[in-house]
């Protein structure tokens, strides 16, 4: 489960069950594009993603690029670092993971390796795996 916030505006997928007994009601994602939410440079949202670990991710627009001839978007331009690997728990847990994963001597060093897969580089940012998540996206 996710939200999307800009100021009091809540934008969510809503369910049949859900019971917005308080504040205001939020608006239904599915009808609204992301520049409806955000279209000037320095304007900013919140992301929160999975409220049982909350992840809460500032969203800014630092500049509006030309469409580049060629190019389907969305796409990608840039990043920094990796995302946390799902279901790592929220902050506090991913710190505990990186510093299992980096220390050989750690003791939940090889089962945190095993449960990763192998290597993970929380100083990575791979734009082409981005850019491949995006293609999914239906637009």
């Amino acid at each position: 489960m996710h939200t999307f916030r800009k100021g009091e505006i809540q934008y969510i997928i809503p369910y049949p069950d859900d019971d917005y007994g308080f504040g205001p009601k939020p608006k239904d994602e599915r009808g609204v594009t992301l520049s409806e939410i955000i279209s000037q440079p320095k304007e900013r949202m919140i992301y929160d993603y999975d409220f049982g670990d909350d992840w809460h991710n500032d969203v800014v627009l630092e500049k509006i690029l030309k469409p580049e001839k060629g190019v389907k978007y969305p796409a990608c331009t840039g990043g920094k670092l990796s995302g946390p690997p799902e279901d790592v728990g929220g902050l506090w847990e991913y710190y505990e993971f990186l510093e299992a994963i980096k220390n050989p001597k750690h003791p939940d060093h090889k089962d945190m390796r095993e449960w990763i897969g192998g290597e993970f580089d929380p100083e990575e940012f791979d734009m082409e795996a981005t850019n491949a998540d995006l293609k999914k996206m239906r637009i």
